[in-house]
């Protein structure tokens, strides 16, 4: 590797008619500095020499450089060479040049190119913009829990608790899936005492009105639970527990309120009904609850955003 810095006597034509000794003395000096693994590029010598041979045959009016210094940096790379020019000056600036050879013929050209041009008083071309990057749209994922209230899932106003996740594959749309657990709802029954517990998943798609990342996310879902619900009975001649399947539908309309970059809140209302019917029996006795009129529901709960 070689460094150093030279100035360079550009005679140029002051006119297209003019003799060699009517041009004028233009100085521009430029350092080269060049990486291992580039020795096949010219030395600082070379470059100077070919650099002033291309400006004794320039045929144009001489102007004065553009720049009071120049710096040149060539290294090997995995597709070739790459050169670096830096000048300072009126209208400096930096320049990257590309070989993909491997002689770096072509870059001794363009390097020889580039520099007349700054001694020419012609600054460097600006560097072609990169392309904009479009921003990918959020697609947030959110966890959570929740509070669940129900009018009839387990045959009277009961409670319980949802593990709740939602995800924005579009601004204006939610898909949400939540794990309901319902404890243990009982019934004095003559003789004996009835208890019910809901083990359930709801599924539901919900549109926004306002797209996700303001402040509010008011939605309309609809929904769809699967899950079973199981019956026990105490007290009785034939006491024993009982699983049947738990299928139900419906709608809510709901809302989100971001109180925080990765915390909202939610809050829903809405209606479910049953898609199979099951009524539980005690022998003797009316039925004790009918699945069939899950009723209406609400939940009210916590998001954290997953980054």
């Amino acid at each position: 590797m070689r460094s150093g810095s030279l100035t360079l006597v550009c005679w140029l034509l002051l006119g297209s008619g003019s003799a060699l000794a009517d041009r004028v003395v233009t100085p521009i000096t430029f350092d080269l500095n060049r990486d291992p693994g580039a020795e096949r590029c010219p030395d600082h010598d070379t470059l100077a020499t070919q650099l002033s041979k291309r400006l004794a045959q320039a045929d144009a009016v001489a102007r004065l450089p553009v720049a009071d210094k120049v710096s040149v940096a060539i290294k090997r790379t995995g597709g070739g060479y790459l050169a670096a020019i830096s000048a300072s000056g009126i209208e400096g600036g930096t320049r990257s040049l590309l070989d993909p050879t491997d002689d770096c013929a072509g870059l001794a050209e363009a390097l020889v190119l580039t520099l007349s041009m700054i001694a020419d008083g012609q600054p460097l071309p600006p560097p072609k913009p990169a392309p904009a990057r479009v921003p990918s749209p959020e697609r947030p994922f959110e966890l959570g829990a929740g509070a669940f209230g129900s009018t009839g899932a387990l045959g009277a106003l009961s409670a319980g608790m949802t593990l709740d996740s939602l995800w924005h594959p579009w601004p204006h749309v939610a898909a949400g899936l939540s794990a309901l657990w319902m404890p243990a709802r009982s019934f004095a029954n003559g003789p004996g005492t009835t208890s019910f517990t809901l083990i359930a998943g709801v599924a539901r798609l919900c549109g926004g009105l306002l797209p996700y990342g303001h402040r509010l996310f008011p939605a309309i879902c609809a929904e769809a639970g699967v899950g079973g619900l199981r019956g026990v009975g105490e007290g009785y001649v034939d006491s024993r527990s009982v699983w049947v399947p738990w299928l139900a539908a419906g709608g809510s309309l709901g809302t989100g309120l971001r109180v925080h970059r990765m915390v909202s809140l939610f809050a829903r209302a809405g209606y479910l009904f049953a898609l199979r019917n099951e009524r539980f029996r005690v022998s003797g006795l009316v039925p004790v609850i009918d699945t069939g009129h899950p009723g209406f529901d609400a939940s009210l709960g916590v998001l954290l955003r997953i980054p």
